[in-house]
Protein backbone atom coordinates (compact mmCIF):
# COMPACT_ATOMS: atom_id res chain seq x y z
CA UNK A 1 0.00 0.00 0.00
CA UNK A 2 3.16 2.50 0.58
CA UNK A 3 4.02 1.65 -2.58
CA UNK A 4 0.59 2.88 -4.18
CA UNK A 5 0.84 6.00 -2.27
CA UNK A 6 4.38 6.79 -3.98
CA UNK A 7 3.19 6.07 -7.13
CA UNK A 8 0.25 8.70 -7.18
CA UNK A 9 1.74 10.89 -4.95
CA UNK A 10 4.47 11.85 -7.80
CA UNK A 11 3.25 14.80 -10.22
CA UNK A 12 2.52 14.23 -13.48
CA UNK A 13 5.02 14.29 -16.46
CA UNK A 14 4.80 16.64 -19.13
CA UNK A 15 2.26 15.74 -21.81
CA UNK A 16 3.45 16.24 -25.30
CA UNK A 17 1.29 16.41 -28.15
CA UNK A 18 3.24 14.42 -30.50
CA UNK A 19 0.69 15.15 -33.47
CA UNK A 20 1.56 19.43 -33.09
CA UNK A 21 5.38 18.23 -32.50
CA UNK A 22 7.82 18.68 -35.22
CA UNK A 23 10.42 16.14 -34.05
CA UNK A 24 13.28 17.75 -35.97
CA UNK A 25 12.85 20.61 -33.89
CA UNK A 26 14.42 19.01 -30.84
CA UNK A 27 17.31 17.38 -33.09
CA UNK A 28 20.48 19.54 -33.39
CA UNK A 29 22.85 18.42 -36.22
CA UNK A 30 26.85 19.73 -35.86
CA UNK A 31 27.66 21.80 -39.07
CA UNK A 32 30.59 18.70 -39.44
CA UNK A 33 27.21 16.48 -40.05
CA UNK A 34 25.99 18.55 -42.24
CA UNK A 35 28.69 18.80 -44.33
CA UNK A 36 28.63 15.47 -45.23
CA UNK A 37 25.30 14.78 -46.81
CA UNK A 38 24.95 13.58 -50.05
CA UNK A 39 21.45 14.29 -51.23
CA UNK A 40 21.22 10.91 -52.16
CA UNK A 41 18.13 9.47 -51.59
CA UNK A 42 17.30 5.72 -51.05
CA UNK A 43 13.69 4.04 -51.83
CA UNK A 44 12.32 2.82 -49.22
CA UNK A 45 11.07 -0.64 -51.11
CA UNK A 46 15.31 -1.14 -51.88
CA UNK A 47 16.03 -5.27 -51.74
CA UNK A 48 19.70 -4.77 -50.48
CA UNK A 49 20.44 -7.82 -50.68
CA UNK A 50 19.63 -8.34 -53.95
CA UNK A 51 21.35 -5.09 -54.49
CA UNK A 52 24.73 -6.54 -52.99
CA UNK A 53 24.33 -9.73 -54.75
CA UNK A 54 24.41 -7.98 -57.86
CA UNK A 55 27.26 -5.86 -57.03
CA UNK A 56 29.14 -8.78 -55.97
CA UNK A 57 28.55 -11.02 -58.54
CA UNK A 58 29.69 -7.47 -61.34
CA UNK A 59 32.31 -7.27 -59.39
CA UNK A 60 34.00 -10.84 -59.45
Amino acid sequence: MAMDKNLTSKPDKKVVDMENTNPQDDIKISTFVKSMQTGVRIPTDLDYKKAQGDHLVEKH
